[in-house]
């Protein structure tokens, strides 16, 4: 059945990624987009939404950007079906951060900013700090006020801070110290 087979591609798959093994977790997570465009509809676009954005973050540590471009750029039609706010922050997140990899300054600052507007709306701190961080660093390297990435950098930490997200938030401490060193703010740096 569609949905067991769901599962254990999803738990393979988040196996393989907490070992650092993306290729495999990206092919694991392939076989379960498969899957779950079976499902009954009104199950079928979260799923396979999910699916995409859990491929997209293997796909980055892989250095695949376009790839999450184009994988996610697939799955917009899905968007209006979709009631997680967090689920669709999500989306636009790591949509924005591809775009920011790839030097599309303007692409991936419109992606962050609706990322950080759904996540705000759905209260969930770990993403509005994940973006708050790429926000950041697209400040520094599009040239927008140093003090705006220092904000940026400063919300990130605060919020991620309010998580189990360590990853992040160590992300989140280096972008404040690297935003302050441009800023010429040294001491924050520390």
């Amino acid at each position: 059945d569609d949905g067991q087979a769901l599962k254990y591609f999803v738990a393979m798959a988040e196996k393989s990624a907490a070992m650092s093994a993306h290729a495999e977790a990206v092919s694991a997570l392939d076989d379960a987009r498969r899957h779950a465009e079976r499902l009954p509809a009104e199950a079928r676009d979260t799923a396979v939404l999910a699916l995409a954005v859990r491929q997209a973050q293997s796909l980055h540590f892989l250095g695949r950007r376009q790839q999450i471009v184009d994988l996610l750029s697939m799955q917009r039609e899905r968007l209006p079906q979709i009631q997680d706010r967090s689920l669709i922050a999500e989306y636009y997140f790591w949509l924005g951060f591809a775009h920011a990899w790839l030097g599309h300054r303007e692409q991936a600052l419109d992606q962050l900013q609706r990322s950080l507007t759904e996540a705000t709306a759905a209260e969930d701190r770990a993403i509005a700090g994940r973006v708050h961080r790429a926000l950041a660093t697209e400040y520094v390297y599009s040239g927008k006020p140093l003090a705006e990435a220092v904000s940026h950098a400063r919300e990130a930490a605060a919020l991620l801070e309010q998580t189990d997200d360590r990853f992040w938030l160590s992300q989140a401490l280096f972008t404040l110290s690297y935003c302050c060193i441009f800023a010429g703010d040294f001491a924050s740096a520390l």
